[in-house]
């Protein structure tokens, strides 16, 4: 089906979703926003909004190994906390200002337990 839509929004979601960092989030850093870090989809993104934060979830797109992170969880701990702070523990969200996680399951609930001593972020709750 043809829509007859010439638009670049597609291409510039896909463009800002390929990696951790993008030109928005640059942006907001360099107007002095402050960005709020999150793993579990249950924050609701418009609260941190509302407080004039920039809401980020955590993931890690480009990852290729569990490397750095492997002394801190198991093996059978699932791949994605261990690839996210893998990602952390490489600096590529040393753009976050602050870190909320919830215990939505152990694997995460560890995150924070190694987070607040391995990492430097400004502000970490649990």
């Amino acid at each position: 089906m043809e829509t007859g839509l010439n638009s670049n929004a597609f291409q510039h979601f896909a463009e800002a979703s390929k990696g951790i960092g993008n030109s928005e989030i640059e942006k907001w850093k360099q107007e002095g926003g402050k960005i709020l870090g999150y793993l579990c989809s249950a924050l609701p993104g418009e609260m941190a909004s509302a407080a004039g934060l920039l809401p980020y979830r955590l993931r890690a797109p480009e990852s290729e190994g569990s490397e750095l992170s492997d002394s801190f969880f198991s093996h059978l701990n699932c791949s994605f906390p261990r690839h996210v702070f893998n990602s952390a523990l490489k600096g590529d969200y040393d753009f976050v200002d602050a870190m909320i996680l919830f215990n939505s399951c152990d694997h995460i609930r560890r995150i924070y337990d190694h987070w607040i001593r391995q990492l430097k972020t400004p502000l970490v709750k649990f």
